[in-house]
């Protein structure tokens, strides 16, 4: 838990237009969830996990050839 918690403080910092939503997605996504683990746990769509992964870049701005996880996982 302390992991985490560390994490999304630097998250707010780094990003702090994150909504609670997002840094929650992206504590799931640096625990190297599966899409498929990640719609359960949020109780949404496979299809929805990808769309928020999409989103997520776009606000994070990183472009099409960035991976999301790789950035996340330097913060």
């Amino acid at each position: 838990m302390e992991v985490h918690y560390e994490f999304m403080l630097r998250m707010q910092k780094t990003q702090p237009s994150l909504s609670a939503s997002e840094l929650k997605f992206c504590c799931l996504l640096r625990a190297n969830l599966s899409t498929k683990e990640i719609s359960v746990i949020m109780g949404i769509a496979l299809r929805s996990v990808e769309l928020k992964k999409y989103r997520l870049k776009q606000k994070l701005n990183l472009n099409a050839n960035s991976s999301l996880s790789s950035y996340i996982l330097s913060i």
